[in-house]
């Protein structure tokens, strides 16, 4: 406990969507510029089983 787990990885395209919208998204990518990469698409599975 009291480990922090900084992001590594992009988040996927809906996520980056949402993300990308909200009033702290500039000062997030600030303290944490990784979370800018290009983002992941959904694998085609999910795709499917969703819709």
């Amino acid at each position: 406990m009291g480990t922090s787990w900084p992001p590594t990885c992009p988040l996927f395209e809906d996520q980056a969507e949402l993300f990308a919208a909200l009033p702290f998204w500039d000062e997030a990518l600030k303290a944490e510029p990784r979370l800018g990469q290009p983002p992941l698409p959904w694998p085609a599975w999910t795709r499917e089983a969703w819709s």
